[in-house]
């Protein structure tokens, strides 16, 4: 699971009274995780087969989901990087053929 790994590493939020409940209430993180993965499931869904035609193409909108969801929320450079890198780690693992179209920049989606 991408989430997992990428939500354990992030920094605590600099607000008190935000840092106390994630720590005393671990399924907090846990709720924001399953709510974040489910914010990019549904964009995946919306997606047709007109316009995503092959698996380069879907995998690349996942990436641009997942920045979306989780890495466009994020203050700290760190995390962000921390995120980036997760990111790449798992599209070279499973998807080695198609990682270099999908981790290239820009990545750019708009639906006028």
């Amino acid at each position: 699971c991408l989430e997992q790994p990428v939500m354990a590493g992030l920094s605590v939020p600099a607000t008190h009274h935000l840092s106390s409940t994630l720590r005393s209430d671990p399924g907090i993180c846990c709720g924001i995780c399953l709510l974040s993965t489910l914010t990019l499931y549904e964009g995946l869904l919306l997606s047709t087969p007109d316009k995503f035609t092959n698996a380069e193409q879907f995998l690349r909108l996942w990436r641009n989901e997942a920045l979306r969801v989780f890495h466009d929320r994020l203050i700290c450079p760190e995390d962000k990087h921390m995120v980036n890198s997760q990111l790449a780690e798992v599209v070279e693992q499973y998807f080695e053929p198609c990682a270099a179209y999908t981790l290239a920049d820009p990545i750019l989606f708009g639906d006028y």
